[in-house]
């Protein structure tokens, strides 16, 4: 099922989730949405869409200060190995868009950095390219019981 802004603006609403809503003309990427809004980048996470051997897909929900470590990701979750998933792909296993997806309401398995429990909110995608939306983490877990792993990473800005 294809979905948008709307689709995920009315998931929240019957899920009684507190959002706010920033829409801006590219928020497609986190370099984007630091030219064009006021965000600082480490309030801003990204859902990252990886395939694994057996064509499994999965979520993993990060700040957008940092590049995760594919191999060792593999490696920690077990998988022979991993791949980003291909713009159809995330369509076809997500229903957004690449650049606009939300970890929220996710058909597939969601892995979330530990290091975000640290915070109360983040800025994530809002179903298209050009929505953002501030989350609370401890919403994303509600809906997502997500796994909790310390994710691979490198800081990128």
């Amino acid at each position: 099922m294809k979905k948008d802004r709307n689709t995920l603006i009315n998931f929240c609403k019957r899920n009684n989730i507190d959002i706010e809503i920033l829409i801006s003309n590219d928020t497609s990427t986190s370099k984007k949405v630091l030219e064009k809004t006021n965000i600082p980048l480490d309030k801003i996470g990204k859902t990252v869409i990886f395939v694994d051997e057996n064509k499994n897909p999965f979520a993993v929900l990060i700040r957008a200060i940092y590049k995760i470590s594919q191999n060792e990701l593999a490696k920690i979750l077990g998988k022979k190995h991993i791949r980003l998933a291909k713009a159809e792909e995330v369509i076809n296993y997500t229903g957004y868009v690449p650049g606009g997806i939300s970890p929220l309401d996710l058909p597939i398995k969601l892995i979330l950095d530990k290091e975000l429990l640290n915070y109360d909110y983040i800025w994530v995608g809002g179903g298209d390219t050009q929505t953002l939306i501030k989350v609370k983490i401890s919403d994303i877990i509600k809906l997502q019981n997500p796994q909790i792993i310390e994710v691979p990473k490198k800081r990128i800005q």
